[in-house]
């Protein structure tokens, strides 16, 4: 069973280190990035062999296929992408360099490099730190212990800043995120990962990050037009998305009336709540005596939508999407 706070036990950056970015604060200078782009991009870049691990890891940690948007898996889990721990170790190799014995080789190269015209291991550093006000040589143990902390909660704010930027603001949002936008307000681990057994929590998991079997991502494999990717659970021609399987689509039925009921008598006020508020809630809880209830009831869901035997037909779903 993957338990998720062990998987953040194991996948602690600091833990990682020495083995997926062992001696990063020297290859991690030399990609062609720094020459060509800006470090928000580098940053939010998922295509470096570590952070491909680093991402598949999250979504083993989270129990989701690997189609699942790497950003959504990384922020459900409060992780920030390793090239922070990159960028951290470069400065840190650095100022090590520069506060060595002047007569040491380490010291001699760093000069050296400085100096050069070429894009440089100095560059990559101004390009980390990003204030011309800092001074980098000759720095007192305690302003250095100081700057690697505020780079690292500026590199972090940063990444926060446009991770938010991208699934909220951006015209370029991927559907896949707009769900998602709805429910993720902080960049931290969410409660339901530690709270909710292994079936509930990959289900939940499931939910908000869009990485089910309900026809509006089914539709999206063949290219369907979000408009037109209608349910194809019940006869009722509408569009197949989360909101619609728990709360409209007649097949769950006694699943829905089962939960409604559940929060009714937990709180009456639930009963004065309308269907569109108890979806957000259902996404977004955090109270532990109503948590397994809802993991139960999305659980309940998927579990009856993954045996749906068109499932396994992918000529007789693009047939199925064609005809309607």
């Amino acid at each position: 069973i993957r338990d998720v706070e062990r998987s953040r036990g194991l996948g602690d950056v600091y833990k990682r280190q020495p083995i997926s970015l062992y001696g990063c604060e020297i290859w991690g200078a030399s990609y062609n990035d720094w020459n060509n782009k800006e470090l928000d991009d580098i940053i939010g870049k998922h295509s470096y062999p570590f952070e491909i691990l680093h991402t598949r890891f999250c979504k083993w940690s989270l129990q989701v296929n690997s189609k699942c948007t790497n950003a959504l898996c990384k922020s459900e889990l409060g992780w920030f992408p390793l090239m922070i721990s990159v960028c951290i170790a470069i400065l840190k190799f650095r100022l090590h360099a520069r506060n060595s014995s002047k007569n040491s080789l380490i010291f001699k190269a760093s000069s050296a490099e400085k100096q050069s015209n070429i894009t440089n291991y100095y560059q990559v550093v101004r390009k980390i730190v990003n204030d011309n006000n800092v001074v980098l040589d000759n720095l007192p143990s305690e302003q250095v212990n100081k700057l690697v902390n505020n780079t690292r909660k500026k590199l972090r704010d940063s990444y926060q800043k446009c991770f938010f930027k991208q699934i909220r603001v951006s015209d370029k949002v991927p559907s896949k995120c707009r769900e998602y936008m709805k429910v993720k307000h902080n960049y931290c681990l969410e409660k339901y990962l530690l709270k909710l057994n292994c079936n509930y929590r990959k289900s939940m998991a499931r939910l908000r990050t869009s990485c089910h079997n309900l026809p509006i991502e089914i539709g999206r494999r063949f290219k369907v037009d979000k408009t037109k990717r209608y349910c194809f659970l019940c006869k009722e021609k509408q569009i197949g998305n989360e909101f619609h399987a728990l709360f409209k689509c007649k097949m769950f039925d006694d699943e829905r009336k089962k939960y409604l009921d559940k929060l009714g008598s937990i709180n009456e006020q639930f009963k004065n709540l309308s269907l569109d508020q108890i979806y957000l809630f259902t996404l977004m809880c955090s109270d532990d005596n109503i948590m397994i209830h809802i993991g139960h009831f999305i659980h309940k869901i998927f579990e009856k939508v993954d045996k749906i035997p068109i499932l396994d037909d992918n000529c007789a779903l693009k047939e199925w999407f064609k005809a309607h």
